[in-house]
């Protein structure tokens, strides 16, 4: 399977195989830490590839992709920054915005609240400290 994967059963000679010995083989599997680099994907777009650059995008756009993980479906998957432009904003309560590490509690990091504004719902940004309160206002109007 090369370096980049684990393979999920090994089979010795003579042995028996099932349908479901063979479904393990990769549903077991585990890609290596640090086996997919920049280097490894090399293809376009438009073939529905992933496409990767040895350095750094500085300048990203719309038709640049992402590698994402779907954790209820344990796959990888791409998406478009193009479509991350239009984000949605899972709702939390502040037990739960409290609780988050990482990632989650970075600068700067935006959430849509359920009970943050004195239990009424807002949106919060967190300042490296602290959830803040960004009320919401009005309902949205062409006038």
């Amino acid at each position: 399977m090369g370096d980049a994967l684990t393979r999920g059963t090994t089979f010795s000679s003579g042995q028996s195989v099932t349908h479901t010995d063979l479904n393990n083989l990769v549903d077991d599997a585990t890609i290596q830490a640090y086996a997919v680099q920049a280097g490894n994907l090399n293809a376009t777009a438009d073939d529905g590839v992933i496409a990767g650059h040895p350095g750094e995008n500085t300048n990203p756009d719309g038709d640049d992709y992402l590698l994402v993980h779907a954790d209820s479906t344990n796959t990888l998957g791409k998406t478009s920054i193009g479509a991350l432009s239009r984000f949605m904003v899972d709702a939390r309560t502040v037990t739960e915005l409290n609780n988050f590490d990482g990632d989650y509690r970075k600068e700067g990091s935006v959430a849509y609240c359920t009970n943050g504004n004195a239990g009424a719902k807002c949106l919060a940004v967190y300042d490296g400290t602290n959830w803040k309160v960004v009320a919401l206002g009005s309902t949205i109007a062409t006038s």
